[in-house]
């Protein structure tokens, strides 16, 4: 769902998206290609390597600091404690109101005959 809708929120993602395209051009590995000639990578394929990437890069400043195992402990809090968030389920009706169960008056003339 977009958070600005209409034609201008519409044109805003779109421009932006555009952009990241855009910059992507600029990555090592996709102007290697395009200075040999070669077709370029997609950008899904050159996000998820940027990805891989931004992970190594971590690591390799974790395992090469001072005390690669605190900073390792402060990293794995720094997870926990923003990244990954629990949510309380709706669907399953926890600590919600039920109303009352009485039957309808169809259902009371039909127990009466």
């Amino acid at each position: 769902m977009t958070k600005q809708p209409g034609e201008e929120g519409s044109s805003r993602s779109l421009i932006l998206s555009l952009l990241v395209d855009h910059s992507l051009f600029f990555h090592p590995a996709q102007t290697a290609r395009l200075e040999n000639k070669l077709p370029a990578y997609t950008v899904g394929s050159l996000t998820e390597k940027i990805k891989v990437e931004a992970i190594m890069n971590l690591f390799e400043q974790i395992i090469f600091s001072d005390a690669p195992v605190e900073r390792f402990k402060e990293f794995a809090r720094a997870v926990e404690n923003n990244v990954v968030k629990l949510y309380p389920s709706t669907k399953h009706m926890i600590s919600r109101d039920y109303g009352k169960f009485e039957a309808s008056p169809s259902l009371k003339h039909r127990c009466v005959a």
